[in-house]
């Protein structure tokens, strides 16, 4: 009776004596710090689930492959003062970088983690950038997408087509006085648009639903011949991956009145080299 009592009472203290909580998630940070993928499944319990944005990944196999993900953009965080233990819950206050943070021109960013854990195993883990943190994403993705329409224009206004072309994706389409889908039909657009001396201005641009939207001022050697200036318009374009996928221009009312007026000026010229009807004998 004496030895099951302490047999018992051995088994009760050495349970009480596991991995706190807040061992146990420093155990997963510094894994995952080390890209020791197994490392961090191991601190995970089987029904364990991930929270993070409007994601959330249950079971351990589901875990390890969305953090395969993270860990390929070396991802690492760095602890900002303790960690805070209130009973089986853990949270903590990192600095967080990389890849895809550092292309944006973001060197460190912050985020917010809670952890669950409960007979030294992780049963949730919920991790979410700072409001501030997603604010500056926001704002350094919008800045990259102006950047790469404001490198198309000045690549189109400096006559540099290839340049202009490098930032063309290869199934792009371009909305303008027709559509021209694909690389090449773009490249005879360009092409075209360069000879006859085009010149671009953008203003108000803004980023709407992952669009850069923005007014412009065009003009050209046939405008100019015509007395007409330049033309406001406002384009739309759909950047990914730094290439443009689509551009869509529109004139304005005004504008579109002015190409109306161009075009039925033109259709009435007399074909240059046209010889006169030949005058009716009496």
């Amino acid at each position: 009776m004496k030895k099951t009592f302490a047999i018992v009472l051995g088994s009760l203290f050495l349970g009480a004596c596991g991995p706190s909580p807040v061992q146990v998630v420093t155990e997963m940070e510094a894994a995952y710090n080390a890209k020791n993928l197994d490392g961090v499944v191991a601190t995970l319990a089987d029904t364990a689930t991930l929270k993070t944005g409007t994601m959330t990944v249950a079971g351990k196999d589901k875990i390890k492959a969305a953090l395969t993900g993270m860990l390929a953009q070396n991802t690492h965080a760095e602890l900002m003062g303790e960690y805070k233990a209130e009973g089986e819950t853990v949270s903590w206050h990192s600095k967080v970088t990389n890849d895809d943070y550092a292309k944006l021109g973001l060197s460190t960013l912050e985020a917010e983690s809670v952890a669950t854990v409960h007979d030294g195993k992780v049963q949730s883990f919920t991790w979410n950038l700072t409001p501030e943190s997603t604010a500056k994403i926001t704002t350094a993705q919008s800045n990259m997408l102006k950047k790469t329409v404001d490198q198309f224009h000045a690549a189109l206004n400096g006559k540099n087509v290839d340049a202009a072309l490098a930032l063309v994706a290869d199934d792009a389409v371009f909305t303008l006085d027709k559509p021209y889908i694909g690389k090449e039909q773009v490249k005879a657009w360009l092409t075209e648009t360069v000879a006859m001396n085009t010149q671009v201005q953008t203003g108000d641009r803004t980023v709407e639903n992952g669009k850069v939207v923005f007014t412009t001022k065009l003009t050209n050697d046939e405008f100019k011949k015509a007395n007409l200036g330049m033309l406001d318009g406002k384009g739309e374009v759909v950047v990914l991956n730094g290439k443009l996928k689509s551009l869509t221009h529109t004139w304005t009312a005004e504008s579109q009145k002015k190409l109306a007026a161009l075009t039925a000026t033109a259709a009435a010229a007399p074909v240059k080299g046209a010889k006169a009807p030949a005058k009716a004998k009496k």
